[in-house]
Parts: C-alpha cells; structure tokens; sequence
C-alpha cells in the first residue's frame, strides 16, 4: 500500500484534520486516488463508524463529497454506517452536501439508512432523516424483503422508533413484505402487546388483512404453541373487529386453542386406522424414509441368505470318498460327492426346512430390491404396505432358517428346547403385528368404499333412469300396435 494512504488512513482512525489538509498539499489527488483505487480505503467509512470525528467528516466532504457515495467490501456507504451506529453529526453532514443520491441508496440487502437506523432504535437518527429526506419513509422504500422501516423496527422491538414512523407516515402500517405480512401480522406473532396497542389505537391498520397463506393476525395466533398473553391479544385484536378466515387460501388446518375438540372426538381421530393412512399420505418424506430403509434391509438379508445358502451349517464333503458306507450304493455315493452338504445325509429334515426358510428369505428380499429399484409410481401407502409384509416374511424366514441351522450344529436337547421357545414367541409376535395390520388394511378398504359410495349411487341412478327410458318406449311401442290393430 501507498505510504500516504497509509498516513490517511492513520489520520482517519485520529479524525485529524489537519494532517489531512497536510496530506491534501502534498497529493491534490489524494482523495481521487481513493476512490479510483477501492472503496475500503475510503476515510469516510471510517469517520462514520467512530462517530466523534465529525469535523474530520465535514472536511472529507468538502474536499470530496463523492466520498458519500462510496461503497465498502460490504456494499455499505457511509451514511449507512452512521445511521446504524446512531452517530447523528455524521448523518448532519451526509444530508448537508445536498445530493439525495448519497442518501438514498440502499445496501446489499435493500436497506436505506433510515431502514438501519429504525432497526437499531436510533430515534434522533430517525427523526433527522424524516425532516430531511421523507422519502426514505414512503411505502415504496422497501428493502429486498419487501419490508418499510416499520417492519424492521418489529424485527427487533424498537417501540420508540415505531411511533415515530407510525405518526410521520400513517399509510407504512397496512404495506406488506415479500409473504404478504403486515406489521399486525408480524406483531401478533411475536407476541408484541405494546406494537399492537400503538397500531390499533394510532392507525387505521386493515384488522382483517391476509397474508398470501390467507392468515389474518387471529388466524396467526391460533399457530404454534399457546402462550400466556394470548388471550389478552386475542380480546385486543377481537376488540378492534379482526376476525378469523375461515376459508384460508392453505392446505393447512388451523385449530382454535380457545374453542377445543372434546377428548372424544380427538381420540377417536387418534385412533381411526383411516386416518392413520391418510397422515401417512399426506407425508411426502414418509415413502423415502421407508423405502430407503426397506431397500438396505433386503440388501442385508439377501447377502446373509446366498452366502448360508452356499456355505450351509456343518459343511460340505470334501472329496468324493467320503462316504461312511462299506459298500455305496449310487444314491448315497452322489449324496456323497464333493461339495454336496454333510448335513443333507445325517439331518435331512432340519436340513430341507433350513433351504426352505433360506431361500424363502432369499427371494423375499429379491423381490423387494427389485420392486424398489424398478422405477414403478410407489409413493402410496397400499404399495408400501406390500413392501413391508414382504419384509416381514423375509425376516421371519431368516428367523426360522436359523433356528433350523443351529439345530443342525448343536446337539444339546436343552438348547433345542429354548430354540423351540424362540420359535414359538416370534410366531405369536408377528401373528399379532399381521393381525393388527389386516385390521387397518380393511378399516382402508372400508374408508374406500365409503368414499366411492356417491359414485355407485350416481352409476345406480344412470341404470335407473335408463331401464325407465327403455321400459316407457317399450309401452308406447305397444300402444301404436294395439291403435294400429284397432
């Protein structure tokens, strides 16, 4: 860096003014160097961050009042800075050069500096730029949220500065943001008593406003968690006639805390299995969640089953003379080969049912992999809901394949009898999970049916109406016949 530019900025950080005019003798040019080189060398900034310097301040800006126009590394200007700060002769002296360009200007986030000197609470800085520059107060002085400086006094609670605004300009308090909120929105939300107070009695605020969800402030009350001072928001806003929408623009369900369900009603919605599908229906995540999940347990099983399935309990004959038979017959002596299973000759039974399970689990889980990765339409629950019997049978099938193996391995009765306990526990186990399924899958049927009853009544009135068509030209038919007859 230039040494002179280093000297000012020192004289910046001390507010010396007369090492500046120094520095200015000895570079005319000094200060256009500056602001061609980049705006974080820009003395002002500095001056309006410290706020005391406002002599220093004063003769930047005579020397060069573009200084005021100038961006930081931030995209801040000065008068940015200043007006967050509350340092309100830096301010003065930004407004005096006459150019509205310096003060109009917001930052990279929209924000003028009457937007952060409202959200800092800097009243005198408020006041000083409404006397000033009104227009920065207009409902068209929005940020890039969409928000006037009211808003932003309700983002952090700055009551002071709210009046200030509310009385200098009436209109800021029905302008909506980017969600299409006012600030009676906004100030039901956080719970903000005194904001709403100032607004109902000192404005003609629209009571009954909606956002772009179709909320009203009651309707936003009624959201989230219930607090302790609702119900005297709730009389306030009543009071000054905001009413609930009843017919909100969303798919969401507002409840009423003030007027709720009786414990009849909510439990008998807790425990209807109808609607214990239609929540799983309504969540998009919940089919992602379970088929991920499916897909690496079938991934799992199906590994664990092909390689019992090749490498079976107790072995396989190594050679082809293996056999304990003096005299083979061929049967035994293909039973005997290598790489056939020793326990298929000593344990046949325990040993078939042990491949049964093993391939049951094994094709079980094939199937799911398959039907996942198929690209088929299965975000809905009766798919699903075949997803996971099928996965219910894998799991019991490795269940069982293992019990059988381990017979086929252990010898010990005693061990036997606790695999036979086993066996008995899960088969009541998931006897009970397929019976309280079955139950919800025709509670399902049930809700289908129910609902597609106004079409087979219209189809039924149809046929009706048709069979009185036919049967009224029939009769007709045969009064032409016995006229013509006659």
């Amino acid at each position: 860096m230039d040494p002179i530019v280093q000297r000012l900025q020192k004289a910046a950080l001390d507010g010396d003014v007369a090492a500046l005019l120094s520095l200015i003798q000895e570079d005319p040019l000094l200060l256009q160097k500056i602001e061609c080189t980049s705006a974080a060398g820009n003395p002002l900034h500095v001056a309006s961050l410290r706020g005391d310097h406002v002599d220093f301040a004063k003769e930047l800006l005579k020397q060069q009042p573009e200084l005021a126009g100038m961006r930081n590394e931030e995209g801040s200007c000065p008068i940015h800075l200043a007006a967050a700060r509350g340092h309100l002769g830096v301010v003065k002296q930004i407004l005096g050069t006459n150019n509205p360009c310096f003060w109009r200007v917001g930052d990279k986030d929209g924000r003028n500096a009457l937007h952060l000197a409202a959200a800092n609470g800097r009243v005198d800085v408020v006041k000083e730029l409404l006397r000033v520059a009104p227009e920065l107060a207009q409902v068209k002085a929005l940020s890039s949220r969409g928000e006037t400086a009211l808003h932003m006094c309700l983002r952090n609670n700055q009551v002071e500065a709210a009046e200030v605004l509310v009385h200098w300009n009436k209109e800021l308090v029905n302008v909506k943001d980017l969600e299409g909120n006012s600030v009676l929105h906004l100030a039901t939300a956080r719970r903000q008593f005194q904001m709403l107070e100032l607004f109902l009695t000192e404005t003609q605020v629209k009571v009954n406003a909606t956002n772009e969800y179709g909320f009203t402030a009651l309707d936003i009350l009624a959201q989230g968690p219930s607090q302790c001072d609702d119900m005297g928001i709730h009389h306030l806003l009543s009071s000054f006639g905001c009413k609930r929408n009843r017919k909100p623009n969303t798919q969401f369900q507002i409840t009423n805390p003030f007027k709720p369900q009786s414990w009849k009603k909510r439990l008998m919605k807790k425990l209807t299995p109808s609607s214990w599908f239609q929540k799983q229906k309504k969540d998009k995540d919940w089919f992602k969640e379970k088929h991920n999940t499916l897909l690496i347990v079938a991934t799992l099983i199906a590994t664990v089953t092909f390689a019992a399935g090749l490498s079976p309990p107790g072995g396989v004959w190594q050679d082809s003379n293996s056999s304990p038979s003096p005299s083979p017959s061929p049967l035994s002596m293909q039973e005997n080969r290598a790489g056939k299973a020793i326990q298929n000759k000593f344990e046949p039974r325990n040993f078939k049912l042990f491949m049964y399970f093993d391939m049951s689990g094994l094709v079980s889980s094939l199937f799911i992999i398959l039907f996942l990765v198929s690209g088929l339409p299965l975000k809905n629950v009766l798919t699903t809901w075949i997803l996971v019997i099928t996965m219910w049978v894998a799991v019991t099938s490795v269940t069982m394949a293992f019990v059988y193996g381990t017979r086929l391995v252990v010898v010990s009765d005693r061990i036997s009898r606790k695999l036979f306990w086993v066996l008995v526990s899960w088969t009541g186990f998931m006897g009970l999970l397929l019976f309280w399924h079955f139950i919800v899958f025709i509670f399902h049927l049930i809700h289908l049916c129910l609902s597609l009853t106004p079409v087979w009544l219209w189809v039924a009135d149809k046929v009706r109406k048709r069979n009185e068509r036919v049967s009224g030209e029939h009769q007709k038919e045969k009064e032409l016949e016995m006229g013509t007859e006659v």
